[in-house]
């Protein structure tokens, strides 16, 4: 018996605040923390995790909830 795990992937536009760079974060389950996604826009666009601020639709982002509170 084999036991399968689906997790529904997603990818996430992220934007610079001027506005000139755009790029996505690929490979993000529904579980993953705000604080993760962080560290992946780190990598990114080189910007410390403290220096950035997290909107989704004019609100900012709580960095404990997961990705998928974000968005319902």
């Amino acid at each position: 018996m084999t036991a399968r795990c689906r997790f529904s992937l997603l990818h996430i536009a992220i934007r610079t605040i001027d506005g000139k760079e755009t790029r996505t974060v690929e490979d993000l389950s529904r579980l993953t923390k705000i604080e993760s996604l962080r560290l992946k826009i780190q990598d990114i666009f080189n910007v410390s995790p403290q220096q950035q601020r997290l909107f989704y639709r004019g609100k900012q982002v709580n960095p404990r909830l997961p990705v998928s509170t974000v968005t319902q």
